[in-house]
């Protein structure tokens, strides 16, 4: 499964996105790779919905694979600082 969103992924986005990635954990989606192609901004809110599902995901499914593909260097390196990149692969 690819996720391609666009523009700012930022608070007022964030439940909106929240309940896609909810939507696609019961419908039993362990593989997802997400392209940040078209996404400029990643907010606080944004990245606590990233932690929850990497936790949600990761109960659920062990053999699980995140991935991030075509991230800006910014975004990237959030990731980094935050650890997130321990769980979404960056490709």
């Amino acid at each position: 499964m690819v996720i391609q969103p666009t523009g700012d992924i930022v608070s007022r986005e964030s439940e909106d996105f929240r309940r896609l990635l909810l939507d696609l954990l019961n419908n039993g989606h362990k593989r997802i790779r997400f392209d940040l192609s078209k996404v400029r901004d990643i907010d606080a809110a944004a990245l606590r919905v990233f932690v929850v599902f990497s936790d949600l995901i990761g109960r659920r499914f062990p053999d699980r694979r995140i991935e991030m593909i075509h991230t800006d260097r910014d975004i990237e390196i959030l990731f980094r600082l935050t650890r997130l990149d321990r769980t979404y692969r960056i490709a």
